[in-house]
Order: structure tokens, then sequence, then C-alpha cells
């Protein structure tokens, strides 16, 4: 393949520029690479480009999330919007080095060092600082005017690109450029061309910057592409691509089209000069980024979420014995890292649990099933702490038919909770329901002779005890 010349800039080992009109097939991704990104609920995930089942990295990161992860694959970051969780790729506890949202972040090769955006609350300035990962230290490696968006380290680490905002913003939003700092001398330069709108930054093969630019000049022709720095295009012109993420191995985006209901997919373009393509499909993406390793996937990280509160919401009013009903457990919960919810019933003078589930962490809430044939205590649990007991409250479940024998009309029925005893039955008159007569059960069943006329409304009552609510059957004519 050509080496490509940009900006005074010797672009050795870059994909081709993709023909306009070209499809984006799908293609095969190198050996070992996997992608971890952070869904819409929060939940960081990693998934082999080879295929299989996508593992599961922690819960509860957050609206906005990102991932990523150090060059040689040893460590891994979570950009939450409460802060910057640092871990092992092996598994292992998840250490929290800074207590703000970043919004970029890049790792040195030995990933001792992590380079990240440091914007203030509204947006409007920034600067690039550089955190020790072990003694939290940190300092600013260059203060530019605007936010620091996008962050990116060449892979010897002498090098580091960045994207910012002018202050003054266009009809179509910020217009964003593209800088180079020599991390030694700390000399910042502008990459971009004039007018090319940046969203974001990344070193593809040879070290060589590629960004991604919105294209268009009106607001409904708005799009994105992967580019080279003289604009030459790494995908095919018809889709859009941005997040760019470069590897020795090629250069990788999220592609997708202008159609709304497209989904957003992972796409690659290889540094062999290969077509580029899909590698991962139909992604559920929190915020638009993604990280790219290499061999074994990361194993979960271990990290316990704070709860400081457990509620169980019960249903407005009594279940039906044997019917039963919803009941719902919510943790008032802070932080990354699994929740896990338990609902327990007092069976004697035990607690014995009903359900267990994993909470999303959008939410921090779940429903569970109950069925009781009287009233019932109940409890959540949510990662060991314990909400106040409260009483689920059971009606008496009465059923009602009917059949004429002669003058009288018989009703007959059962109850479901209360044993024994006996059940009235009402008619309605005078927009009241008013008793007519009693009848006793036995073995859970009843039965009634009435003289009333034809038309009568009439129900059943299971009176409550001690254990029941008032059971009330549905409202019969009579024929």
């Amino acid at each position: 393949m050509a080496p490509v010349v940009a900006a005074g800039v010797l672009l050795t080992g870059v994909p081709a520029q993709a023909a306009e009109g070209d499809a984006a097939p799908a293609v095969t991704a190198p050996a070992g690479a996997y992608i971890a990104y952070v869904d819409e609920d929060g939940t960081v995930w990693a998934r082999s480009l080879a295929g299989g089942t996508s593992r599961r990295l922690l819960d509860g990161a957050g609206p906005g999330a990102r991932v990523e992860i150090s060059p040689d694959g040893s460590t891994l970051a979570v950009l939450a919007p409460a802060g910057v969780l640092i871990a092992s790729t092996a598994g292992g506890p998840a250490r929290q080095v800074l207590n703000h949202r970043v919004d970029g972040a890049a790792f040195s090769p030995d990933a001792k060092t992590l380079y990240y955006s440091d914007n203030n609350g509204v947006g409007k300035d920034g600067a690039l600082r550089a955190l020790d990962v072990t003694t939290k230290a940190t300092r600013v490696v260059v203060d530019p005017v605007g936010p620091v968006v996008d962050v990116a380290l060449s892979s010897d680490g002498t090098r580091l690109l960045y994207s910012t905002s002018d202050l003054v913003r266009s009809s179509l939003g910020r217009i964003g450029e593209a800088h180079a700092v020599d991390v030694a001398t700390r000399a910042d330069t502008r990459i971009s061309r004039p007018g090319d709108d940046v969203i974001d930054v990344a070193f593809g093969p040879g070290g060589t910057p590629v960004i991604s630019v919105l294209t268009g000049q009106e607001v409904q022709e708005v799009g994105s592409a992967v580019t080279t720095l003289d604009g030459a295009k790494l995908f095919p012109a018809d889709e859009l691509t941005f997040s760019a993420v470069g590897t020795p191995d090629g250069v990788y985006a999220i592609s997708t089209t202008n159609d709304e209901d497209e989904p957003l997919h992972v796409s690659f373009a290889p540094s062999g000069g290969g077509a580029p393509g899909r590698v991962a499909s139909e992604l559920s993406l929190s915020a638009p980024s993604f990280a790219v390793g290499k061999g074994t996937l990361p194993r979960a990280l271990t990290l316990s979420t704070q709860v400081s509160g457990v509620e169980v919401v019960l249903p407005d009013g009594p279940v039906l014995a044997g019917e039963g009903g919803t009941v719902g457990v919510g943790a008032f919960a802070a932080g990354p890292g699994p929740l896990t919810i338990t609902l327990q019933r007092r069976v004697g003078g035990t607690w014995r649990n009903v359900g267990r589930q994993r909470a999303p962490r959008s939410q921090n809430f779940v429903t569970f099933p109950v069925s009781a044939s009287a009233h019932v205590q109940l409890r959540g649990v949510a990662n060991g702490v314990v909400s106040d007991p409260v009483t689920l409250r059971v009606a008496s479940n009465v059923t009602v038919s009917q059949r004429r024998s002669g003058s009288a009309v018989v009703l007959r029925g059962s109850v479901v909770g209360a044993v024994g005893g006996r059940v009235t039955v009402q008619y309605y008159r005078d927009s009241a329901w008013r008793p007519i007569a009693t009848a006793g059960v036995r073995s859970g069943r009843y039965e009634v002779s009435l003289r009333v006329g034809k038309g009568a409304e009439l129900r059943v009552v299971r009176a409550a005890d001690r254990t029941h609510a008032r059971g009330v059957s549905e409202v019969v004519r009579a024929r």
C-alpha cells in the first residue's frame, strides 16, 4: 500500500481511503480482539469480536460512562459520572482514583499514568492532566482555551492528541480542533485543518493521527466521518462513522446510517489495505465511545454498591388468597457495582427467601410475584441492608355462581383463605349494599337459597378476621 501524505505527516500503514458509495460488509476482526463498552443501562461489558457471549464487567457505571483499556491490556478504567475507577483486567477490586467526571482519557504504555480531560462544571474551560495511577497525584500537561473533549496517546508514549472546542459556536454546534502535544516539552500544536469540526481523536497504525469530524452545511445534513488529517475517509462514504479507536492492526469506529432506526455497529479498517467492514453489530451504548483490547476478556470488577436504605412497595390494596400479586423492592443505592435484591417472607420465627434478582442499576428496583393464603410479613434485603418489615394483606377469595330452583335462586361458591365461619349475601338497594341472608362455610364451600326477583344484584361477602381482609365476590344479577 502506498504511503499517504497529509498536513506534512507521512501516513504509513493507514488504511486507504474508502471509495464513495461503498457498502459496509462484515469482515473478520484481528485474532483475539475484543471491545469494552457501557450499555444504555450503565452496565460495562466486554465482547469478543470473534463472537460468543458478552461478559458483564460492572453494573451501575451510570449514564454517559465510558471505558478505556491500557495498551498492554493489563488495566481498565471506567470513566463514570461520579469519578474514575481503575481495575486490573485480570479481576479483583476496583479503585477510585478521581471523584469527578472525565470526558476523555488515555493510558500510558505501561498503564502507570492516565492522561485525562479536566473540565470545569459548565464545560467552558478545561485542561489536559496526567494522573499517577498509584499515588493519585496529578499535574497539568497543557491548559488550552476551551474544554478538552477527547484524549489519545501514541503507542510509544511521546505524543498526545486532544480535541477541544472554540468558545464561539457555529450554527451546527461547537467548532472542534485537534491538537498534538509533545509529552516531553509540552509543545502544543493545532493539527486539524481550519474549518474542520473535530469530535474525537486517535492514533492509527504507525502513529498516524486520525480524527472524527462533523460533516454537512445544514442542520438536517449533519453527519460524521473518520478521516486522516487531509480529509481522506477511512470507511464507506455513505456511512456515519465516529469515535475512532486506533490500534496497530487498524482503525475501529462506531458506524451507522442516517436511518433513525439503524442501530450502532463497530466497523474496522485494517492497516494492511483490506476493505473496511463491520466486526460487531447492534450495540446499545450509554455514550458514543468504546475501547478495544486484545487477548483474554477482562474479568468482572469487584466493587460493592453503597446501599443506604431498602423499601418494600406493596400493592395498593389486599391481594386475593391463592392468587397473590406483585411486590416491588427498591434500594437507595449509590456508586457503581452490582445490586442484588432479595424478597423474604416470615414463616414462624424465620425469614425465608421468596426470590432473588440482580437489579438494573438505572432503576435499583425489581418486582416479585407473591402468593399467600393469609396476611404475611415481608422484607427486602439489598447487598446485606435490610428493610423494615411490612405486612402484605390478603383478602379471602370468594367465588359465586347461581342456578334457579323453582322460584328460588340458589347461590353457591367457594372461599379460599379464611377457614370456616359464615358468608353474608348482600343485595343492592337504594344505593347501598344490604344483607339478605347468611350461610355457613364447610370445607371451603357454601350454598344458600334466596327468594329474590329477577335482575336483583347480589354479592357474597366473607368478613375479615385476624389473618384475612374482607373478601367480596363478583356481582351477579339474579336470573
